[in-house]
């Protein structure tokens, strides 16, 4: 596309509404009734693209493949929200038997509607290039 600087995969669209809930487990633990958190599979590259800051830790990378250890970047609201404000970098939380290493943290973003506060999320999986 002409003029464009950069471009990434995202399972929902960000302000169109279209997001999922799941149960995840702070720290690898089993997940609880009340650990509700948004999810957004993201590809390579999501968080420049969307200028979305990424505030500790990592984005994702190269070295997040198909064949490495699962990884996530999540965001201020979800570390308020399950990490009572402490660096989850390097923590780990669970969803659907899987175990994911926390390697970022980015810059709340509106899921839902531009004027709504933001959610709780945490993007996901394996980047795509």
């Amino acid at each position: 596309m002409p003029g464009a600087e950069s471009a990434s995969l995202s399972d929902a669209t960000l302000l169109a509404g279209e997001s999922h809930r799941t149960r995840v487990g702070p720290d690898g633990r089993a997940p609880e009734p009340k650990d509700d958190a948004w999810v957004n599979d993201v590809g390579r590259r999501f968080f420049e693209t969307m200028r979305i800051p990424i505030l500790a830790g990592r984005s994702f990378d190269a070295r997040d493949t198909g064949t490495s250890s699962p990884v996530v970047i999540v965001n201020r609201q979800f570390v308020k929200q399950f990490f009572a404000n402490q660096n989850p970098v390097g923590r780990s939380l669970a969803n659907n038997g899987v175990v994911y290493e926390i390697v970022g943290v980015c810059g709340d973003t509106p899921l839902r509607r531009a004027r709504r506060r933001s959610r709780s999320a945490r993007p996901r999986g394996s980047p795509i290039s």
